[in-house]
């Protein structure tokens, strides 16, 4: 049954079948990582660069009495902006963020 022809004509076909779906999938891994990454770099350039308005209005902050709780309140409002707003639904994240700056 092993040594006929059909069989290893079959074996073959899966064998490449198998091969070139996972070079396809390691190719969207990839791709997908590079995607989110680059995505990720360019919303923190954004927002900590030296025209945003995050790092003007947490350095105006410092200049205030109440600094930390100033900040805390940046922090809180801009949180969904630097990626640390929402944890499957919630804001558990910026309030930790926030509470421990």
């Amino acid at each position: 049954m092993y040594r006929g022809l059909h069989f290893k004509i079959i074996l073959i076909f899966v064998v490449f079948t198998i091969v070139v779906m996972a070079s396809i999938l390691s190719v969207m891994i990839v791709s997908s990582f590079n995607y989110y990454n680059n995505d990720f770099y360019s919303q923190m350039e954004q927002a900590f660069s030296e025209d945003g308005e995050l790092s003007d209005e947490l350095i105006t902050a410092l200049s205030q009495e109440d600094f930390a709780a100033r900040q805390k309140e940046i922090i809180r409002a801009y949180s969904t902006v630097v990626g640390t707003g929402v944890i499957n639904g919630n804001t558990q994240s910026a309030e930790f963020f926030a509470d421990n700056a």
